[in-house]
């Protein structure tokens, strides 16, 4: 086994340019020879999964699984997370999107810095986009409880029956409606401010070792949407620590992989509510404790 300091992994779907520019980032950016790059193809329709490991072939960084079939997010990345874990037992994994990219010198030497000082199992870093840092990150809130999760179910259904339907001059009451299900006392913390024990956005997630040795990866029951949300709660419930460190910074280019396929709103628009729809009974069951065997498997 190779063992590595940092290990990146990056869920590949269609947009070579996208995945080239992040691997240009590190090569260019990363403080540590310790790392390698685990590349996930999810089964690209258009064949860039080929196409990327073809042009990497002969570099000893990067790694280029092509999965069969769409796992989607969770388990997708889990090949890459258990990957990493098997071939490099690396200290950190950084699970990124592929529309990321590195934008700072010392992005290794700020996670160790926050590792050593606070032996997280969770550190999200500061999300910058071409609006500007991501608000969504470092929420300061109570994960889903059981009502809030059920309130977003029958939004989620009212949504998805709209958008069946084309009622497109409904949207904006059926946008009030999600809203007012979604209120909470969620709290936007100074972007600049370390926070822990907060809501942290999955375009990056960087795991710790304590995290790995116990978890493996993410819950692999969804498909897409909420992975987020279902880690917030598993490490809130386990008592795990999630730091946010605007010391660590990654860019996000915003623009999902799902829209590379789904470019049509309306299409896009079912997509996402099923998803959503699916991943929030996921998030319902994991409350009511129905995958107790997940909790006694993983948290010794």
């Amino acid at each position: 086994m190779n063992k590595v300091s940092l290990c990146f992994v990056v869920l590949h779907y269609n947009t070579v340019d996208d995945t080239e520019r992040f691997i240009t980032s590190v090569f260019d950016n990363i403080d540590t020879e310790s790392y390698q790059i685990v590349i996930v193809d999810n089964a690209s329709p258009n064949g860039s999964g080929k196409t990327i490991k073809r042009r990497y072939k002969d570099s000893s960084k990067i790694s280029v699984l092509l999965n069969d079939v769409n796992l989607g997010f969770a388990k997708g990345n889990n090949v890459g997370i258990a990957y990493a874990e098997k071939n490099f037992n690396p200290d950190f994994i950084v699970m990124t999107n592929s529309d990321t990219y590195l934008v700072q010198k010392d992005f290794y030497s700020q996670i160790k810095k926050e590792y050593e000082t606070s032996n997280f199992f969770v550190l999200g870093p500061q999300i910058i986009t071409p609006r500007g840092v991501a608000t969504t990150q470092a929420q300061i809130r109570q994960p889903y409880d059981r009502k809030r999760t059920r309130q977003m179910i029958r939004s989620m259904k009212y949504h998805l029956i709209v958008n069946y339907c084309g009622m497109a001059k409904f949207l904006g009451e059926i946008r009030k409606h999600i809203l007012k299900a979604q209120k909470t006392d969620t709290k936007i913390s100074n972007m600049d401010e370390r926070r822990e024990n907060v809501y942290l956005e999955g375009a990056c997630l960087i795991f710790s070792r304590d995290y790995i040795n116990v978890y493996h990866g993410i819950n692999p029951r969804t498909y897409m949407y909420f992975e987020e949300e279902i880690l917030f709660y598993e490490m809130v419930r386990d008592k795990r620590k999630i730091v946010y460190n605007p010391s660590v910074k990654i860019f996000h280019n915003s623009h999902g992989a799902t829209e590379t396929v789904y470019n049509e709103r309306r299409k896009y628009m079912i997509f996402r509510c099923k998803n959503q729809l699916k991943s929030a009974k996921v998030l319902l069951d994991i409350i009511d404790g129905k995958f107790v065997e997940d909790k006694v498997e993983k948290v010794q």
